[in-house]
């Protein structure tokens, strides 16, 4: 369901974070990689959602929770695009124009979005209502209302709840630093105020779960019952940004980087570990039943540990600025298919689902928030692979199209502003 996302870079799709042109502004081998494999788990997932149980195989345990894919997205999101404010909040020095970040943001989604929500529109692959409901889809709004939530591209909530927090970014960052900090901020100041943020993603989840009707069922796609997701990614970024500091390289760091960065087969191993664990104990969230109570606050945590144990050694290890890897686990990201998949995996995410939904025999699913599955009809009428022929084959040749069509060129305005 992302890209999201974007864990979205400064340069189309790649792991450049979104600093200005100084110490911030540092490559990270091997997140294209883990973008890659985020994309990968969400066509998976909806694969094995629209062939049924009894069609998708072996794969359909680990499919059924692959839309957690969209999770780790999320703290993908969170580590880059608040690296740059945690490197000028830390430093003092001066940080990038609000304006000048949400241009790029912007530039980076919109057009690749309005393109694949148009283009399936005319296609007939759903209705997006008169003009009082469309709007929706291209404004980033449809999550706010029942009607539309899950309507037109249903996988595109996860960039309304992205550009929430685009928008929420500067102002955070402004807060700590002028209201809190008074002009510069400290490492310790920078984690309390996270730790809170994080909290609020529980505290949100708590209030909703208690919710009734439309409003519970539309809460698990809003920015609030997100939070953690988002502020561990930020967590990592405020870390690395005190880390590399000017001075900063202190007996705390070397053993950040001793147990996070020095061990990624073993974080490997327990991503598998976990995510398979998961998969066959506790399985896929009911849409209806699923997100609310002890249920929910669980598998929000699992996802910010999965992405933990991918992310982190990444970040923190030796390898994590650019150099040319040595770890088996950097070396895999790091294979020209896999990186050129997380360099495209936003246009996957956008056309993959589309694409599924138009396989023969296949059963159109339903609008609203009242949705009950991926067709009409139960799952189980259309076989896996054509879907994961549709979703990786067609769905990655939208994304090539769309990418070094559209938004690697639109690339070169993104310091218009």
């Amino acid at each position: 369901m992302s890209a999201t996302t974007e864990a979205l870079t400064a340069r189309p799709h790649g792991a450049d974070d979104v600093s200005p042109p100084d110490r911030a502004r540092v490559h990270f081998t091997g997140l294209e990689g883990i973008r890659a494999l985020a994309a990968s788990m969400v066509v998976v997932h909806h694969a094995v959602s629209f062939a049924g149980p009894d069609r998708a195989g072996p794969l359909a345990k680990l499919g059924a929770v692959g839309d957690m894919g969209v999770g780790l997205f999320f703290v993908l999101s969170g580590f880059l695009i608040y690296r740059p404010f945690a490197v000028a909040n830390l430093d003092g020095t001066k940080p990038q124009r609000a304006i000048s970040f949400l241009w790029r943001r912007v530039l980076r989604i919109v057009p690749a979005y309005w393109l694949v929500l148009t283009v399936f529109w005319i296609a007939g692959s759903y209705d997006l209502g008169p003009p009082s409901e469309a709007w929706r889809y291209y404004a980033f709004m449809q999550i706010y209302d029942a009607a539309t939530a899950l309507g037109g591209i249903t996988i595109a909530w996860s960039l309304n709840t992205e550009m929430t927090f685009y928008l929420m970014v500067p102002v955070w960052a402004w807060l700590i630093r002028r209201v809190l900090g008074q002009g510069r901020t400290t490492f310790s100041l920078e984690v309390g105020c996270l730790a809170a943020l994080g909290i609020g993603g529980y505290v949100a989840r708590m209030l909703f779960t208690q919710a009734e009707g439309l409003t519970r069922s539309l809460s698990f796609l809003w920015l609030p019952t997100n939070l953690d997701l988002f502020a561990a990614g930020m967590l990592m970024a405020v870390t690395h940004a005190w880390m590399t500091g000017p001075g900063r390289d202190s007996p705390w760091a070397e053993r950040i980087r001793r147990v996070l960065g020095g061990m990624p087969i073993l974080w490997a191993g327990a991503f598998v570990a976990l995510y398979t664990l998961y998969a066959w104990k506790i399985g896929a969230a009911p849409f209806e039943t699923g997100y609310r109570g002890f249920a929910w606050q669980r598998r929000q945590l699992t996802i910010t540990l999965l992405a933990t144990f991918l992310i982190a050694p990444m970040v923190f290890g030796r390898n994590g600025d650019g150099e040319r890897s040595r770890d088996p686990v950097r070396r895999f990201w790091e294979l020209k298919p896999i990186h050129w998949v997380g360099v495209v995996s936003y246009g996957l995410y956008l056309w993959h689902f589309p694409f599924m939904q138009r396989v023969p025999d296949h059963v159109e699913p339903a609008s609203g928030i009242s949705w009950d599955g991926w067709a009409g009809t139960p799952p189980g009428s259309t076989s896996l692979i054509p879907l994961l022929a549709a979703g990786f084959g067609l769905g990655l040749l939208g994304a090539a199209a769309s990418y070094y069509g559209l938004e690697k060129p639109l690339a070169r305005f993104k310091r218009l502003l």
